[in-house]
């Protein structure tokens, strides 16, 4: 086994990084294709009122979210390819690639197949799959397969499904392509150990600023999606699986909520809802 040195190392390093950085960058194309595939899909359901900027807000605003679920999946494969350099160990430095492809690939298959499944059940749901949908699928599984049926046609299940298929092949051999291991020629430059610090301060830094989405001391936030009065403008903007992995829960609507455990009068109910009979017949 020949132990690399410092130099050699940091090559090994540095082209890994490259290559997840390009991986990471492909991937990120990817939702942006599915935001647009819905927004194409589900144009009519923007109304008048959703104007360009908001779609653009929404558009961005999701790149950050995705951004920041992508950077939360890059960190164990960094901090190990961290250890991996610290060690100089020339085998497993070369093996890299194909050690972290099935984490890499499994988390990327599993994101995007939740990504479309939660853009083509958006006819059904309104909204992104949240916990409560789940628990009454479990709960009443009958029930909702019905309401699935009523509004989701098997040939629409069909193609998601064989498109979803297409994209995990297509997906497995870009991935495994690029982290595919890789031998560098043998350096005779020396280089201080130092210059670890700056090579794994760096990255972190970059990964710290993504998965924190804003370089406020703000957290970039789930509710921060539900920035539009129009639903489809704020699901655009929102990363479904980002959401169902935080445990949050997504309004069901823009309408402001009635409080059941307390009965109202009719008048009551139509302040709340800012509506006024007698004003519009005027």
């Amino acid at each position: 086994m020949y132990k690399l040195n410092v130099a050699e190392s940091l090559s090994f390093f540095y082209s890994w990084i490259r290559k997840l950085i390009l991986l990471n960058f492909l991937f990120l194309i990817s939702l942006c294709l599915f935001r647009i595939t819905a927004w194409v899909y589900y144009g009519d359901s923007l109304g008048s009122e959703a104007q360009f900027e908001q779609i653009l807000d929404a558009l961005l605003l999701g790149l950050r979210f995705d951004l920041s679920l992508l950077a939360l999946v890059s960190l164990l494969p960094v901090l190990y390819l961290f250890l991996l350099t610290l060690k100089r160990n020339e085998r497993r430095l070369e093996g890299y690639g194909p050690f972290v492809f099935p984490f890499y690939f499994f988390c990327l298959f599993v994101i995007s197949a939740f990504t479309a499944l939660d853009i083509s059940f958006y006819s059904l749901t309104q909204n992104h799959l949240g916990i409560s949908w789940f628990t009454n699928l479990v709960q009443d599984s009958e029930a909702a397969l019905s309401n699935i049926a009523n509004h989701i046609s098997a040939i629409a299940l069909s193609v998601s499904g064989l498109i979803c298929l297409i994209y995990a092949w297509i997906s497995y051999k870009i991935t495994k392509g690029i982290l595919s291991s890789f031998r560098l020629k043998q350096s005779f430059l020396q280089k201080s150990a130092f210059n670890f610090v700056p090579a794994f301060v760096i990255p972190l830094a970059f990964i710290a600023w993504a998965a924190w989405g804003s370089v406020s001391h703000n957290r970039l936030t789930p509710p921060e999606a539900y920035f539009s009065n129009n639903d489809f403008v704020n699901f655009l903007a929102g990363n479904g699986f980002l959401f169902l992995a935080q445990n949050y829960e997504t309004p069901k609507s823009n309408l402001p909520e009635l409080n059941s455990s307390q009965p109202q009068s009719m008048t009551e109910t139509l302040e709340l809802l800012e509506f006024n009979p007698t004003k519009d017949q005027q």
